[in-house]
């Protein structure tokens, strides 16, 4: 039986090829356990950003987007509590 094995601080984007299929997963750096996952123009660029709810470490973390797929290091904000969505 294979073992299943989980970064517990990372996301991983796989982009479109269009055909529906997808490229090789890019993985990117995240506080502790993200669970909820969210994207949006955050900082008003016009580019899409990304923002992980991260359970075990009580903080949200920002990636923001580069436009071409990619995403900048993360930033953590800590919250009072395990944010959830």
């Amino acid at each position: 039986m294979g073992q299943l094995i989980c970064d517990p601080g990372t996301i991983s984007i796989l982009l479109g090829n269009g055909d529906g299929t997808f490229q090789s997963a890019a993985s990117y750096r995240t506080g502790t356990r993200p669970f909820t996952v969210a994207v949006g123009d955050l900082n008003g660029d016009g580019q899409l950003d990304l923002i992980a709810a991260n359970n075990f470490d009580n903080t949200v973390s920002v990636l923001l987007g580069n436009g071409n797929g990619t995403f900048k290091a993360h930033a953590d904000y800590p919250t009072d509590q395990a944010p959830s969505w």
